[in-house]
């Protein structure tokens, strides 16, 4: 699951500079298959990320102003 986060938060911030490169450019950096990047930006969408793709730049984008924020929190149970 670690693993898993630190490639979102990645993929994001890539995402967020702009510096994807094309879908198999972003397999190479992320070091993963393409079908693998596909997953992920299936899953980030699914959380609500408005990822596209621009051509001009080459490079995904959020189409809004968002960021990913992974959070995990928890409370002790009480004890009687």
């Amino acid at each position: 699951m670690k693993k898993y986060i630190q490639r979102l938060k990645n993929i994001d911030n890539l995402i967020q500079t702009q510096e994807t490169g094309s879908p198999k450019e972003l397999a190479k950096k992320m070091n993963m298959s393409e079908r693998m990047i596909y997953r992920y930006l299936h899953n980030l969408r699914g959380l609500g990320a408005p990822i596209s793709y621009n051509y001009e730049k080459r490079s995904y984008m959020y189409t809004d102003n968002v960021f990913l924020k992974v959070a995990f929190e928890y409370e002790k149970k009480k004890t009687v």
